[in-house]
């Protein structure tokens, strides 16, 4: 597996917890971040009209390509270079804006979609927060060691593997980033993560820089609602793909690889911690070694 972080001490804990947290920003690089949240940005020559409907603000979901090509640029010019002594050769592919309003902001339970081939790369969420974050302003929560051993092929439609055990996990296993400004947090974006509503009379602000390897080819893997579950199909995209997304169709004007098969398994808490307690061993058996994120005839 090609790694993520060039210090091999933070590679080691990466792999073995899923995510670590740094302190990388100066105050110059905050107040550069804190004005990309003014009001007047965000309404940058169009506005904004996307078609998700949530209780707090993602610029994923923003209807307003002009915006979230500058968010792009601006993050990927100006901040994104203090992780080039951090991360190992790795660029931006998704970059969001989230603003959490005083109870409002609750993110579900899940994993991030597929992003790259698993079985030789890994993408990885930076979350950098621009307030002092903790559980009564809805932090970034994360259960430790759940990447990489479920969930290969994820993507907009495709069910949740720990879907019955969603009340189980916040009640028991989550762990809460509690951060102050400057600190972020790096994850495998296969670890399961959360985040509650913001209990608090100020706005939770962050941005997510989704990244991955420079020379791994971003990947989509499709589920069509229509069709029986069984199989999903991989398509070849990039940044500019993701600017104008639609969740609800089969993608069009990027390349299809073909498709995987597919089928999900809910776990119970049993198999949960079992999956957890061997999970060295689960990546390192011949069945978990033989699985492809690509087909063969791509």
């Amino acid at each position: 597996m090609r790694k993520v972080f060039k210090d091999e001490k933070l590679q080691t804990e990466f792999e073995k917890n899923g995510f670590v947290v740094l302190t990388i920003f100066n105050q110059q690089q905050l107040d550069f971040l804190q004005s990309l949240t003014k009001e007047e940005v965000q309404n940058v020559n169009a506005p904004n009209t996307g078609t998700h409907k949530h209780d707090y603000k993602l610029s994923f979901y923003d209807s307003n390509t002009d915006y979230k090509n500058f968010l792009f640029d601006a993050i990927t010019a100006n901040i994104f270079p203090a992780f080039e002594d951090v991360l190992d050769n790795y660029e931006p592919l998704i970059i969001n804006y989230f603003n959490k309003r005083q109870d409002q902001g609750e993110v579900p339970i899940h994993q991030n979609w597929t992003f790259v081939d698993e079985q030789n790369f890994t993408s990885v969420s930076v979350w950098c927060p621009l307030i002092p974050t903790s559980r009564a302003n809805g932090t970034l929560e994360v259960v430790q060691g759940t990447h990489k051993v479920t969930g290969l092929y994820r993507g907009a439609k495709t069910p949740f593997s720990f879907d019955k055990l969603r009340e189980v996990l916040k009640q028991k296993y989550f762990q809460p980033f509690e951060l102050q400004p400057g600190q972020v947090a790096i994850l495998d974006d296969s670890l399961i993560h959360y985040s509650s509503p913001n209990k608090l009379d100020v706005q939770r602000k962050a941005f997510q820089i989704i990244a991955k390897p420079k020379e791994a080819q971003a990947l989509y893997f499709h589920q069509d609602v229509y069709q029986p579950e069984g199989e999903l199909e991989v398509f070849k995209v990039n940044k500019n793909f993701f600017l104008n997304f639609n969740m609800n169709e089969r993608p069009n004007g990027v390349p299809s690889l073909g498709k995987v098969p597919f089928k999900v398994h809910f776990y119970n808490e049993e198999e949960f911690l079992d999956m957890i307690a061997r999970r060295d061993e689960i990546m390192a058996s011949e069945a978990f070694k033989s699985l492809r994120c690509i087909p063969e005839t791509a």
